[in-house]
């Protein structure tokens, strides 16, 4: 994990355990010393317990997940309109897409 793939607000692990919302001060951590802070702070697993936690909810008629107008596959990938292909794999990228997509923090409910 980058700093420059974090943003403020956004939720990782310390220790591997204690759920740690991202300020300046671990995004500074992340900079001066990316070995230290990978060592000490890891990303979270995207699954679909963690969907529920940010408010995601299922949908029973397809295979989806959504929040308003956001919507994810069954591999919890975006579904969009674009030729834009990434993957999802952790919880702060989930986070850095729903605010790029719909300009709002995804939060813990």
């Amino acid at each position: 994990m980058e700093a420059k793939e974090l943003r403020i607000g956004n939720l990782i692990l310390w220790k591997g355990v204690q759920l740690q919302k991202v300020d300046s001060s671990i995004i500074a951590r992340a900079e001066l010393d990316p070995e230290g802070f990978n060592f000490n702070y890891s990303p979270i697993s995207l699954t679909e317990k963690w969907l529920f936690r940010l408010g995601i909810e299922e949908n029973y008629d397809n295979p989806t997940y959504q929040l308003d107008s956001f919507i994810l596959d069954e591999k919890f990938q975006p579904i969009e309109d674009s030729k834009i292909e990434y993957k999802l794999e952790f919880v702060h990228q989930l986070q850095n897409s729903y605010f790029a997509l719909c300009g709002e923090e995804l939060e813990l409910k």
